[in-house]
């Protein structure tokens, strides 16, 4: 398992988006709330990496 797969919490969601477009015949638009789950969830981990980093540098 790579380094990218262990430690990023959105591996799972990027995994249903790749499975919804094979499944979907590469039909991207029926995939929209896969999509949309995982740039939640890289928004949010880059926002919390973010805070973590101030927080350590503010110490």
């Amino acid at each position: 398992m790579s380094s990218w797969r262990k430690d990023n919490p959105c591996a799972a969601l990027a995994d249903a988006s790749y499975a919804c477009i094979e499944k979907n015949d590469g039909d991207k638009s029926a995939c929209d709330a896969h999509f949309q789950a995982y740039k939640a969830c890289v928004k949010a981990e880059t926002e919390r990496r973010r805070r973590e980093r101030l927080a350590a540098n503010s110490t």
